[in-house]
């Protein structure tokens, strides 16, 4: 049992990756991964401008280390050969230099392998991509980093897409956000990374601790707040010993003002028309939380604002505690302005030792599960081993999830759910491959 498939790797088999680079920092983390690894060879397609390989290459390329190019390819200190694509123009990024430029073509000019690749990574929407164009490849397995429904699922014509690839691949597998978002980067794998990537990772912390997301629909605004509080009391628990309380508790800031700010954005996130009791997203998201969608307007109102409210107190009060009570700029009227720029607040968060965690990974997690492959231990979410549940319609595939206790996997269907003794191994097998690569 346990997560023994991690252990050997066929990484000199070409692997088909998507990306988009500079939007956080997970993909970039996943790259310097693979970049790491003796012998990975890597079609990388950008989702996005031309000029993000050479973006990347700014933030990933430490001083005095020595990548060449080859022909069409990059080559990393450790061997690893990379071969760049974009999907369209768009418009280049600010700050790059182009004068080394790493080499980067449309994705039509890619060439798979003849005998196809051992793994399609999915790290990012496949917008800009034809399923006649995915119809061309062959791979062992796809790993899709999210759920049916997620981000990288959205946005274009998912279900085209699943088809193309469910006729060139026999696995296609989800991870699931209720387990990626448990596995976050230990601190110490963060020093052996350029600074400029360590600025944007610690960016991407104060981000998620703090930024809440503004003018959304209800359900997705449910989503993420629900998902960064999780990751909140965890970064709380980790600095100060001991669990996160609540608004009502009487130590840390002044909980008054920020009971004000999250009641502000609670009401801010309620539809002046009322929510509606036939809104499917709300009513799963809900789901997930072990609470009923009422068909009554407004105790549908009333259990969706007390939900909010929890979470979003969670991120607010841990955002104040570890980068200071000042830390919003108008937090009755905006839970995502701060009032500071974002890399000031990073390097406060970065200043608290007693942090162990740090941004989560989805995408190194994702690679991770690309190259090695769940052979030994198959995962799916409690949502989707429930025929009755409203994700049973999902499409079909191995999800990975978080789900289940410590001490013991719980079994669905003769399936096994990720136990926190898995998480704890995972978390520390994504710092070992960020700092060394993948055969681990």
């Amino acid at each position: 049992g346990g997560w023994g498939w991690l252990s050997a790797a066929m990484v000199h088999v070409p692997m088909l990756v998507f990306h988009d680079f500079s939007v956080e920092c997970d993909d970039e983390l996943a790259f310097v991964s693979a970049s790491r690894t003796p012998g990975m060879h890597i079609h990388v397609v950008c989702a996005g401008p031309v000029t993000l390989a050479d973006w990347l290459r700014d933030h990933v390329v430490a001083d005095g280390e020595r990548w060449k190019v080859e022909a069409d390819e990059v080559v990393s200190p450790a061997g690893a050969r990379i071969t760049f694509f974009f999907t369209d123009e768009g418009s280049p990024k600010g700050g790059v230099d182009r004068r080394e430029s790493w080499p980067c073509v449309h994705y039509t000019a890619l060439r798979a392998p003849a005998n196809g690749y051992s793994a399609i990574l999915i790290a990012a929407p496949l917008k800009g991509i034809t399923p006649a164009w995915i119809r061309t490849l062959r791979a062992e397995r796809t790993v899709v980093v999210g759920d049916p429904g997620g981000i990288n699922c959205r946005g274009y014509d998912w279900p085209a897409m699943l088809e193309a690839l469910r006729s060139v691949t026999p696995q296609v597998i989800y991870l699931a956000t209720d387990l990626s978002r448990r596995v976050s980067l230990p601190r110490q794998s963060l020093d052996t990374i350029t600074p400029k990537l360590q600025g944007l990772a610690w960016a991407t912390l104060a981000r998620f601790m703090g930024e809440r997301p503004e003018g959304l629909p209800p359900a997705l605004t449910l989503r993420l707040n629900v998902a960064n509080a999780g990751m909140c009391r965890r970064w709380y628990e980790e600095h100060f010993s001991r669990p996160l309380g609540g608004l009502d508790d009487g130590e840390g800031p002044p909980r008054a003002a920020l009971g004000a700010a999250v009641s502000a954005y609670v009401n801010r996130h309620i539809p002046s028309e009322g929510l509606s009791p036939g809104d499917e997203r709300l009513a799963a998201e809900l789901a997930a939380l072990s609470e009923s969608a009422s068909d009554d307007a407004n105790i549908l109102t009333q259990t969706y604002a007390r939900c909010l409210r929890a979470a979003v107190a969670a991120c607010v009060l841990t955002f104040t505690a570890l980068a200071g009570d000042e830390v919003y700029a108008t937090p009755t009227e905006s839970l995502s302005r701060t009032a500071e720029p974002r890399a000031a607040i990073a390097e406060r968060l970065r200043g608290q030792t007693r942090l162990r965690t740090t941004t989560p990974c989805y995408d190194l997690l994702g690679l991770l599960l690309a190259v090695h492959g769940p052979t030994k231990l198959a995962v799916v979410t409690r949502r989707e081993a429930e025929p009755d549940s409203a994700a049973a319609t999902s499409p079909p595939g191995d999800a990975i999830s978080g789900g289940g206790q410590a001490g013991g996997g719980v079994s669905l269907g003769g399936v096994v759910m990720a136990t926190d003794g898995d998480v704890k191994v995972l978390t520390e097998a994504v710092g070992k491959a960020l700092a060394h690569g993948l055969v681990i």
